[in-house]
């Protein structure tokens, strides 16, 4: 059943339709017509001051939202552009919340968080509208994967421009490959931005690129409203039935610039005319006329739509404004759903004799072999994670035990990775994915840092993102400086993020567990030169999330680190006890959140700090928690410093690497070097 008979958005008024004409016909005008009023209201509003920042507006491209909305059902998912008022509309969210949000207002669609670019609207299957460019075909191509268990489709709008993004080429292979339901439908105004298309796209057509793929596709009148929906619910059916699928390209044309700040002055006067003269509304006017449509039932509906508009902008006008108080009480939740922090540490168990020892790399296969089985939400995928079983031998067996709809190989697109793993995770599922090493995490940064992070906050708590990026960091394999970094730090300052590293097998373990099932996204970082460390058995099946650990106590200086470093630590502390200097160790498991807490408790008692980080001084972690510790436990400080690496990247050669890694025996000199003069103490 379509959304028009299904949902009647109220675009028509009760008695306007003639018996003798399909009332879904004036229904879907109603449509067009609503997104026209109500952009052209926001340009009025824009003027005026109280559209604040930019908008992007989508006025004589009505018919392709409309069209293809039209082909949808109930349960099926959206993700538009930055210019997604109409694609808001289309799908069925409220005028007047969607003018509310134009205006910054607390009864917004996102509460105000989300503005013109950025609209989410859940509840009518709207994943989201999405500032970067591109960032639409992903987030698509991931709710395509939730919607293929559920018999749904998942439709991207994308602009011309987009067509030459990673994004575009990276997610309709990823589509094709896995058989998703997807259609991805380009609005070609035939201008990106400002420059024409045609200067900076190769080879015409951009429909036909989907060729190359072996995905069906089809160059479709954007302007004409049934063209487009018959396009549209053939390319709908065919992914419904698992035909996977299809690239539409809506020729079609913008009646404004390309946002407010753009006069448009670019485009030739007779180009502009040309395109005036096929005004999608005019032609579908035409064809409700030739239906048996009359005049005065065509302008009803309009005076209908543009009363609803009316009353929708000024309710939005004289809606209040969020409080900030409020908002800095919802800031934490923005980070944290699950309120995991506990008070006080937690002390890790005595490191064992060799009994019920557990492998590092097989901690975390059976905390992914657990989940896979307690939650059918989730799911993992990943390059040579399923049949290879992974490049450092982590998942064999996990495609054999929950099959290749479970775990899934996916082809080498971390951009298209991270980006369906934020769809999928937006519309249900809880993906856990694995970047192979930690250094190719640039090339996911967009879909977590600028989607996945912000979910939660920009949606106001609409949905959140439970994902979970697995991937192999650290220096010590020979593997040189692009494939040696702990890149912990570029995430560290993002709210919405969590970052955990551990160290033991019991703690890889029980915190992948938690991090599964964490509704905020977290990237989970596994040291390679940990992958063959044992280490006790898990007596806990979870971990908590932001809680460091007191590895080892003492009472005369504090070591924190985390990941390998707090082994190198706990290996310096053995060595200086034969010095008589009894070194506590923090674990602290997670960057994101920090807990600094423990680190302060720890140094009430100590009164020395040391910071070992396996990365630079500049921009570290290291750093912040000292600059933590100095502002809230100076009182308690007789020293505090830190061990970091060069300010280089990770060399190759042998001798060089190992120079540049803070290991045990540059750890002990450090803390000999900085505490014998007040000691005495003797090597």
């Amino acid at each position: 059943m379509e959304r028009a008979a299904s949902a009647p958005t109220g675009n028509v008024a009760p008695g306007d339709v003639a018996p003798s004409v399909d009332p879904a016909l004036l229904e879907a005008y109603g449509r067009m017509v609503l997104i026209r009023e109500f952009e052209q209201a926001i340009h009025r509003l824009f003027l005026r001051g109280e559209v604040h920042g930019t908008t992007h507006l989508s006025a004589g491209q009505e018919a392709i939202p409309v069209g293809v909305c039209l082909a949808l059902e109930a349960g099926d998912y959206v993700s538009g552009t930055y210019r997604g008022h109409g694609h808001a509309l289309a799908n069925g969210t409220d005028p007047e919340a969607l003018a509310a949000e134009m205006l910054g207002r607390a009864t917004g669609v996102c509460g105000g968080r989300a503005g013109s670019m950025n609209v989410v609207d859940l509840e009518h299957g709207l994943v989201g509208c999405f500032g970067i460019v591109g960032g639409s075909i992903a987030a698509a191509t991931g709710a395509a994967l939730t919607a293929k268990r559920q018999g749904g489709v998942s439709v991207a709008f994308f602009g011309d421009g987009a067509a030459n993004q990673a994004y575009f080429h990276e997610c309709l292979n990823f589509a094709q490959v896995l058989e998703l339901p997807a259609v991805f439908v380009c609005e070609n105004n035939l201008y990106g931005e400002f420059t024409p298309m045609r200067q900076v796209t190769a080879g015409g057509e951009i429909a036909a690129r989907a060729g190359a793929y072996g995905i069906p596709f089809a160059v479709v009148d954007g302007n004409d409203l049934w063209a487009v929906r018959e396009a549209a619910a053939e390319a709908v059916a065919r992914a419904r039935r698992g035909g996977g699928p299809t690239l539409l390209e809506c020729r079609t044309y913008r009646h404004f610039g390309h946002s407010k700040s753009d006069p448009a002055k670019y485009r030739p006067a007779d180009e502009v005319d040309r395109w005036l003269e096929r005004d999608p509304l005019a032609m579908a006017r035409e064809r409700l006329l030739a239906a048996g449509c009359s005049d005065e039932e065509i302008a009803a509906a309009e005076r209908h739509v543009r009363d609803r508009v009316e009353a929708a902008t000024e309710a939005a006008r004289a809606a209040p404004f969020p409080d900030p108080a409020e908002e800095r009480a919802s800031e934490h939740r923005a980070v944290s759903v699950e309120r995991e922090r506990g008070e006080g540490a937690e002390v890790a168990p005595d490191r064992g004799d060799g009994a019920g020892e557990l492998e590092f790399r097989v901690a975390i296969r059976e905390a992914l072999a657990e989940e896979l089985e307690r939650d059918p939400a989730v799911i993992f995928l990943g390059e040579d994670v399923g049949a290879p079983g992974g490049v450092f031998a982590v998942t064999p067996g996990l495609q054999e035990r929950f099959g290749p709809e479970r775990v899934l190989d996916t082809p080498i697109s971390e951009l298209a990775l991270a980006g369906a793993a934020f769809g999928a995770a937006a519309t249900g599922m809880r993906p856990v994915i694995e970047v192979m090493f930690g250094d190719f995490m640039g090339l996911a940064m967009d879909s977590l840092v600028n989607q996945a992070a912000k979910l939660w906050y920009v949606s106001n708590e609409q949905g959140s993102a439970p994902l979970v990026v697995r991937s192999a960091v650290g220096a010590g394999g020979r593997f040189g400086a692009m494939h040696s970094q702990i890149h912990g730090t570029w995430f560290q300052g993002i709210p919405g993020l969590k970052v955990v590293a551990p160290s033991t097998p019991a703690d890889a373990k029980g915190l992948l567990k938690s991090a599964i099932r964490d509704d905020n996204p977290v990237i989970f970082l596994e040291h390679k030169r940990l992958y063959s460390v044992k280490g006790p058995a898990p007596t806990e099946e979870t971990v908590p999330i932001g809680r460091a650990a007191v590895a080892r106590a003492g009472e005369d200086v504090t070591i924190v680190s985390v990941g390998k470093g707090v082994r190198d630590a706990l290996e310096a502390a053995d060595a200086l006890a034969d010095d008589g200097l009894e070194v506590e160790v923090v674990d602290l498991r997670s960057l994101r959140p920090l807990d600094a807490a423990t680190v302060l408790g720890s140094v009430a008692r100590t009164n020395r700090l040391l910071a070992v980080e396996e990365g630079p001084r500049t921009g570290g972690w290291a750093s912040g928690l000292l600059g933590i510790v100095g502002e809230e436990g100076l009182h308690d400080l007789d020293d505090v410093w830190t061990i970091a690496t060069a300010e280089t990247p990770v060399p190759y050669s042998p001798t060089l690497e190992d120079a540049f890694l803070p290991g045990a025996e540059t750890i002990v000199e450090s803390v000999r070097g900085r505490l014998r003069a007040g000691r005495g103490w003797s090597r």
